[in-house]
């Protein structure tokens, strides 16, 4: 269950947290919800009462005096512990209102605190939040009492059920039964079936709050437009990328991100993406990597769909760098390789390709050394990595968005010459960038205006000094 939910419901979260229909914080907590519910106690318990109907016959086997006693004491367990659940859930809704009231209170002061202070009113203000506690506290009292008298009930009932299981025990041995005998089939009968009967409050407190999360991961899951992670695995022969009336948008009611995009990435290409904040840059790179199902056309390498491709077989085929470069857990080399068993010529090329051997080599582990245990690098650094993750295995295509963003003037120089040296080989590039030395590298430099891809030069701020033109390869 926690497989099915786990994915879809981050990926859901990674791709609304900017809108903030979502949070990460009340997924993880949801999908603990529904792992404690079929894996702790509340499952457990589910477990033992399905067996009620087999164990109970068992009981009378033994002797049918036993049997009632657990039987009455499995409806009076019943009854006392749903009343038990529902006493503590008025006292947690009256103590969650009070902490509600008195925190808007607050709030509301601060938000005057000087005028408060200035003229006075601090003691009034203070007489204010006593009254009001003051009014809530007579119903919290009785909230709380009723829940100490239903606890009293329940340990007063497991003590009477005791004796009574004693005394039947006793009363049957004097008539003539197997002590040994009947008491050790009393204990077993006791521990299997009464015990779900005596949380039943509990248990149906967690099923509920578990079946209410289940529900909310469902939604947050068919929201998703991620393509699955499994998919084919497809023949890649020449590494040519094609969007074709290419269209996205998260929703019917929202506006469309990207409109009827159509590009064509060729062999020994490289081309240059321009746009401003929120303009889709990103979206298009996750929709030629195949990250978002398009909600028109499609993007194709060498002729077959990459939302449909299996995502790592088509990482062998396609390098990515996310706009933000996060390396996440692992060694160097780990991260490096993907989190996969590391190749160690393939980890080394990737990052002299990257211009990223003499960092790493200066770290304190070297490629050995683990990220995110206290390890501190800098932006330039992360990107650096970043870039020889996408470079790993020599893919014949690189998607790379924000290229070179937290590069220093050495760092720029070494992209470049990544990039021509890519070209040299064969491969292919769809980058964004502001900065001109990497745009001069492209042999086409494309823009995102109002939803569409135009060539730059009618896209350019009409204050620049000049604009890049879209250059072809012969």
């Amino acid at each position: 269950m926690a497989d099915r939910l786990t994915t879809p419901a981050l990926l859901a979260v990674a791709q609304h947290a900017k809108n903030g229909t979502t949070s990460l914080y009340e997924v993880l907590r949801d999908l603990q919800l529904v792992r404690e519910a079929v894996s702790g106690f509340a499952g457990k318990m589910l477990v033992s009462m399905a067996m009620t109907p087999i164990l109970l016959p068992l009981a009378f086997l033994v002797h049918w005096a036993l049997a009632v006693i657990i039987l009455l004491f499995c409806l009076a367990m019943a009854l006392i512990s749903l009343a038990m659940m529902g006493t503590m859930g008025r006292q947690r809704r009256l103590a969650a209102g009070n902490a509600a009231a008195v925190f808007g209170m607050t709030v509301d002061t601060m938000r005057s605190g000087e005028a408060v202070l200035a003229m006075g009113m601090l003691p009034r203000l203070a007489r204010r939040w006593l009254s009001a506690s003051s009014a809530r506290a007579e119903e919290s009292w009785r909230a709380e009492e009723a829940v100490a008298r239903v606890q009293f009930l329940h340990q007063l009932a497991l003590g009477l059920f005791r004796g009574a299981v004693m005394f039947a025990v006793t009363g049957i041995t004097l008539a003539g039964g197997h002590m040994s005998s009947t008491f050790g089939g009393a204990a077993v009968l006791i521990m299997q079936v009464v015990t779900p009967f005596a949380t039943l409050g509990n248990t149906i407190e967690t099923w509920g709050e578990a079946s209410a999360a289940w529900a909310r991961l469902r939604r947050l899951a068919s929201n998703v437009t991620q393509a699955p992670l499994q998919g084919l695995a497809f023949p890649v022969t020449q590494g040519r990328l094609v969007a074709e009336r290419l269209s996205f948008r998260f929703d019917t009611r929202s506006p469309p991100i990207l409109r009827n995009i159509d590009l064509a990435v060729e062999p020994r290409q490289l081309i240059g993406i321009l746009g401003g904040p929120g303009s889709g840059k990103t979206t298009l790179m996750r929709l030629l990597l195949g990250l978002h199902q398009p909600s028109a056309g499609g993007v194709f390498l060498d002729g077959h769909a990459t939302s449909q491709w299996d995502r790592r077989d088509l990482a062998r085929h396609i390098g990515y760098l996310p706009q933000q470069p996060q390396l996440g857990s692992g060694t160097v080399a780990e991260v490096i390789a993907r989190l996969e068993e590391p190749d160690p010529e393939l980890v080394m090329d990737a990052a002299r390709r990257a211009g990223a051997h003499d960092l790493i080599a200066g770290l304190p582990l070297g490629y050995a050394t683990p990220l995110g245990q206290g390890t501190k690098l800098s932006l330039g650094q992360q990107h650096r990595i970043a870039i020889a993750r996408a470079l790993y295995g020599r893919p014949k295509l690189l998607l790379l968005d924000e290229l070179g963003g937290s590069l220093d003037a050495e760092g720029e120089a070494d992209v470049a010459a990544m990039l021509g040296r890519l070209r040299r080989e064969g491969g292919s590039a769809v980058f964004t960038t502001h900065r001109p030395a990497l745009l001069r590298m492209a042999d086409r430099v494309l823009a995102i205006r109002n939803a569409t891809l135009v060539p730059a030069g009618s896209a350019m701020h009409p204050h620049s000094d000049r604009s890049l033109p879209e250059r072809r390869l012969a």
